[in-house]
């Protein structure tokens, strides 16, 4: 990423959000040591909050025009932002975290 609006559209947009999540899960104290089920839960809220405020900031900087200017507008855009983090998020936690158990797994079951 060589600047602002590309590292903004990669939160909002794309997978950032929850990678940024999980890694946030992965090396921050207090979150590694939370239970598998309030990961999933926090990894939820932090990718949706990420990606909220990177479209936010986007939206400030003029990087991607404001939605209508009504409450109703900014909501619409605003779950929608939202939901593709969450379902993001969902592909990343197939992609990395079920991807280790079943390494873990293979190598356990070839012993």
């Amino acid at each position: 990423m060589s600047n602002l609006k590309e590292l903004l559209a990669w939160v909002a947009g794309g997978p950032g959000a929850g990678v940024l999540a999980y890694w946030l899960l992965e090396h921050v104290g207090a979150l590694k040591a939370l239970a598998p089920e309030a990961k999933r839960y926090v990894a939820f809220a932090l990718s949706g909050g990420l990606a909220a405020l990177a479209w936010y900031l986007s939206v400030v900087c003029g990087f991607v025009p404001a939605p209508e200017p009504t409450v109703v507008g900014w909501l619409d855009a605003l779950v929608g932002v939202i939901l593709l983090a969450v379902t993001t998020n969902q592909v990343t936690h197939a992609r990395l975290v079920l991807a280790k158990r079943e390494a873990y797994a293979d190598g356990a079951a070839a012993k």
